[in-house]
């Protein structure tokens, strides 16, 4: 049994699906708490590449220069014709970093501000 709060106690698939973590982050923890170690290792959680973060930047000033915007809306509207296979050659030829044409699609549908 978890103490979740001073007077409230769930079994461990209760503990895990609340604090929607897995097994193994569980089992590491307690192991780490039990060999009385200072710092637990893990990894930062949704740490974002360097080379993202470069993408979103790069998308966000092409946004400024090429598309149309609402006035009164945040989205913006690409010109006609425009593909997004032309938009990744345009990053490839322009930026230094090299995210993929994957990470670039994918990063494309998470900004709202883009409208196909």
């Amino acid at each position: 049994m978890f103490l979740v709060r001073r007077d409230i106690s769930v079994c461990s698939k209760a503990f895990l699906r609340i604090f929607r973590i897995n097994k193994n982050t569980l089992t590491r923890a307690t192991t780490v708490l039990e060999g009385n170690v200072m710092a637990s290792g893990f990894s930062k959680p949704n740490c974002k590449a360097e080379n993202t973060l470069e993408l979103v930047s790069w998308l966000e000033e092409f946004a400024s220069y090429t598309t149309d915007r609402m006035p009164d809306t945040m989205s913006c509207f690409v010109p006609y014709g425009t593909r997004k296979m032309d938009v990744y050659t345009k990053y490839r030829s322009e930026s230094c970093s090299s995210a993929s044409k994957s990470t670039l699609f994918r990063t494309w549908s998470l900004l709202s501000t883009f409208k196909d």
